[in-house]
């Protein structure tokens, strides 16, 4: 079924944002993920002319990227920060001469302070999807690579021994998305197979035990978010769930996300302050695809897409509680920056 345009229920006029295409230090650049972090917005980026990838950062939503350091060969998966001024990227460490090719994953740490780059003492047989750090500064990564017991796994890098470990208990077959909230609770979507059918489970490491979240709602699930009042985000078919960790109850939030050909090609799920941001793409037709964004906050959902999206590819949407600035990155050539509609904007800083 083609993407059919149709508004979410529930829809509130008052949430609208102001959009702005910011310029890359090189042209033929776009943006693979953001990050906003001390005043500033880091964004990995990837030049399919040169085939090459950096970490750049905008010190300001009318501000062009200044190019920084940690050259990829490949393209760069993900980028978080921790409470210490450190960003951290991951990516394909391979030399450029053998572009093209996969393997020797690694994650680089950049020192805002010190523009020092140094790689955690680790290369990884496979991709890295996803990266985040916890509130004592951890790291913790999964994806398609196997630990030592060839198993694929969570792993952590302990900030206070400085070493890698294995801390998922069971298989993650097929990690689909990670997030953490403020508690520590990291929560793992990932799937499995029995013959044609998809199990998708929701492993949450809450201390030191693992515990699963198992709903048949899950099984078409295939991006998760959380905030710091114990909610579980994820989507469902064309609708957005939320589950209570606590009371174990399901609640559907009352929107139908875009219809697209093949289903969804990517969902995300961002929330901060008591707003829920959804990124989702797809193909409108065999060639062609499309994007939107979507904002909910006090039961209400509204549009928020920029208009020069609709005909490219989102990558995800990243807020803060710094400033009300959001970043989605796309595969158009430059990082798309909203302002909310009223809010003044300041040309050369986010935080003024």
């Amino acid at each position: 079924m083609p993407h059919t345009k149709s508004s979410p229920t529930n829809q509130a006029s008052s949430i609208s944002y102001n959009w702005r295409l910011n310029h890359l230090a090189e042209l033929a650049e776009y943006s693979v993920a953001t990050h906003f972090r001390h005043g500033l917005l880091f964004c990995a980026t990837w030049n399919p002319s040169t085939q090459t990838g950096y970490l750049e950062s905008v010190s300001g939503p009318t501000q062009s990227g200044t190019k920084l350091n940690g050259i990829f060969f490949n393209d760069i998966t993900q980028i978080c920060s921790d409470n210490l001024g450190n960003i951290y990227i991951a990516g394909d460490q391979l030399n450029k001469s053998d572009q093209g090719k996969r393997g020797n994953y690694v994650i680089k740490k950049y020192n805002i302070a010190s523009n020092e780059l140094t790689i955690l003492d680790k290369t990884f047989n496979g991709c890295i999807n996803f990266v985040c750090c916890d509130r004592e500064n951890n790291i913790y990564v999964t994806g398609n690579f196997t630990d030592s017991s060839n198993q694929k796994s969570v792993m952590k890098f302990d900030v206070t021994t400085s070493e890698w470990q294995t801390i998922s208990d069971n298989n993650i077959d097929n990690p689909l998305d990670m997030c953490i909230d403020d508690k520590n609770r990291l929560y793992v979507l990932h799937s499995s197979y029995s013959r044609r059918d998809q199990t998708n489970t929701v492993s949450y490491l809450d201390g030191t035990s693992w515990s699963n979240i198992t709903s048949s709602s899950l099984n078409q699930a295939s991006a998760i978010g959380c905030d710091n009042n114990n909610n579980l985000f994820f989507n469902y078919a064309t609708k957005v769930m939320a589950y209570n960790t606590i009371t174990k109850a399901y609640t559907d939030l009352g929107t139908e996300l875009p219809t697209y050909l093949n289903g969804f090609d990517a969902v995300y799920l961002q929330h901060l302050g008591g707003t829920l941001f959804v990124a989702c793409c797809g193909f409108s037709s065999t060639y062609s695809v499309t994007s939107s964004i979507f904002a909910y906050s006090d039961t209400s959902w509204s549009e928020i897409t920029p208009s020069e999206v609709k005909n490219g590819v989102v990558y995800g949407v990243s807020t803060t509680h710094e400033h009300p600035y959001i970043a989605v990155p796309s595969n158009l050539h430059g990082i798309l920056i909203g302002n909310p509609t009223g809010h003044s904007i300041n040309t050369d800083s986010f935080l003024k």
